[in-house]
């Protein structure tokens, strides 16, 4: 008996050590101030079914090279929420990175809905700085996430932005939140009735409700692979000789290209050109040699690859060196029969 009941203390203090471990990590995690967690972090705070598009998203990410990276989000769903169409609904956001590439909203519609637009403003009577319109087939009638991959618009960091989404009047579609414990202090939600253009803070009128969403950036920026060369590796000096050059960028990001001939001759930067078109490039060698082409590439923004080499010879043109053939070259007038026989 005195065995069990020191076996028994011994697992009350170890149980007593985890627990005093893990929960000042969650509450570190859920006050962080960038709104950033990892896929794992999320699991064990939430624990719903939404947590598992959020892990494919970064598992994308991480094997497929995708570029996409989560920035800010609300997740909770408190199963409460409200339909778009006589008012056009907002969540403010703070991103923490630019630039912003796509938003996903989570919600349920049905197959006969309007068409949903969904937009980013810097201001709530503002202009669209980028949108998207998504039809109403298009949206699920369960409720899931829903994506929103407009073109990409620059942001600063830190300041507030707004996704407003909205329909004709007898649009239905149903966006999803959570209220009572602020699940994302970077941001409100609002409702806006055209009509009356007033705008409701339902973070106030529902105390700390926000709508679930996420917001993504590029992930950090790989630069482009080392461009392909293909092309004559041997020819006779002073003939022009055209060669294709290209590369595949991960994130499919414009590219521009570097160019060392080997001969003394190196470009600028140009482009830009599409990730994975085939460009086409002429030179000529003057002198008898072994020349070294190198070419390098870079992404918009600014990240290098290695560089790209092969290796030319180039020997003589023989027949331009003979003294003759020089004397017919330099007085073609006097022999246009000759020149046309030696291809001069």
């Amino acid at each position: 008996m005195i065995n069990l009941y020191k076996k028994g203390l011994i697992f009350a203090i170890i149980l007593f050590f985890i627990f005093a471990n893990i929960i000042p990590s969650i509450n570190g995690d859920i006050e962080n101030k960038n709104n950033k967690l990892s896929a794992k972090q999320i699991v064990n705070l939430i624990g719903d079914n939404s947590c598992q598009t959020i892990i494919n998203s970064q598992e994308t990410y991480v094997l497929n090279f995708y570029g996409y990276e989560l920035d800010q989000f609300q997740i909770s769903n408190g199963n409460r929420g409200f339909d778009v169409g006589y008012y056009d609904l907002i969540q403010s956001f703070k991103p923490s990175k630019t630039p912003l590439v796509k938003v996903d909203i989570l919600g349920q519609g049905k197959y006969d809905d309007d068409t949903l637009k969904i937009s980013i403003k810097e201001y709530l009577n503002g202009d669209d700085l980028t949108y998207i319109f998504i039809p109403g087939n298009k949206i699920p009638p369960n409720l899931s996430w829903l994506e929103c991959d407009f073109p990409d618009i620059d942001v600063e960091p830190e300041k507030t932005y707004y996704i407003v989404i909205n329909q004709e009047e007898d649009g239905k579609y149903h966006w999803i939140g959570d209220s009572g414990y602020d699940y994302y202090n970077r941001g409100f939600s609002y409702s806006h009735q055209e009509y009356t253009q007033i705008w409701d803070n339902l973070s106030e009128i529902i105390v700390n409700f926000d709508f679930c969403f996420k917001t993504y950036s590029y992930g950090d920026n790989l630069p482009p692979n080392i461009p392909t060369i293909n092309g004559s590796i041997s020819g006779k000096a002073g003939t022009k000789y055209g060669y294709e050059i290209y590369t595949i960028d991960p994130e499919e990001n414009d590219v521009y290209y570097l160019i060392d001939w080997g001969d003394g001759v190196t470009s600028e930067w140009l482009g830009p050109y599409e990730s994975g078109e085939v460009t086409h490039f002429d030179h000529s060698w003057e002198e008898k040699d072994g020349y070294t082409l190198k070419v390098k590439s870079k992404d918009i923004f600014g990240d290098k690859s290695d560089w790209a080499t092969l290796e030319v010879s180039m020997s003589k043109n023989k027949l331009n060196n003979m003294p003759f053939l020089r004397f017919l070259e330099s007085h073609s007038c006097m022999f246009p029969v000759l020149r046309y026989i030696f291809g001069l």
